[in-house]
């Protein structure tokens, strides 16, 4: 027990947060290297994953990145359900809330590890996959938004702020698509942005209060 409870201890001052910013900062190093390197040249009027297509000159280079951004993630994972264990110790989670959380983390790896080996240029069932994968990972996010809205009290009235300013633009950019004003990719990158934003207040906020507990 005394182990646990050390080993317990350890898991609240993981940095999570810089966990998450690599995970972050991986993506974006893997975009902006793609584009560099020759990748579709139309793909800012498609789709991010354009770069990683059959199609792309260098399509190994998106895919690869995009393995490695899962694997970060992954590793959150693991670490937020080590912090998450202390909160709902403390009573201030559920145990099904912190299964949640981590589920939703899961969810996101399997999706880049899809969107990374299943080009959706291969054939049709190859892009239905892909776009499942894709979009899953969206709704993923904001439906983890929503969530986080319908528990104001957790993290704060301000990151509940957060959370409400992070979703609008999320689903503002997408209408922004929708309504013909920007490309899909445009649409991908802004509100890729935003949920990087949030999620990166979202574990600095669960680091805090474990460092506390």
């Amino acid at each position: 027990m005394a182990t646990l409870a050390i080993s317990r201890q350890q898991s609240a001052v993981i940095p999570i947060r810089r966990t998450c910013i690599a995970g972050w900062l991986a993506f974006a190093l893997t975009v902006v290297t793609s584009i560099a390197v020759g990748g579709s040249e139309t793909w800012w009027k498609y789709s991010l994953c354009a770069l990683g297509t059959n199609a792309s000159h260098n399509p190994w280079v998106f895919r690869s990145g995009v393995l490695v951004t899962a694997c970060l993630f992954g590793v959150l994972g693991a670490q937020t359900r080590n912090v998450l264990a202390l909160h709902v110790e403390a009573a201030r989670l559920r145990p099904r809330q912190a299964q949640v959380v981590t589920a939703a983390i899961a969810l996101v790896v399997i999706a880049l590890v899809v969107v990374a080996l299943v080009p959706y240029d291969a054939g049709a069932p190859e892009k239905l996959v892909h776009n499942i994968a894709g979009w899953g990972s969206g709704w993923v996010c904001a439906i983890s938004m929503l969530l986080v809205l319908r528990s104001p009290r957790f993290l704060g009235r301000t990151f509940f702020t957060h959370t409400l300013a992070a979703l609008a633009v999320f689903l503002l950019f997408f209408a922004g698509f929708e309504a013909g004003v920007l490309t899909y990719s445009q649409a991908e990158i802004g509100a890729i942005s935003a949920v990087a934003v949030w999620t990166t207040l979202l574990f600095a906020n669960l680091e805090r209060l474990g460092e506390a507990t």
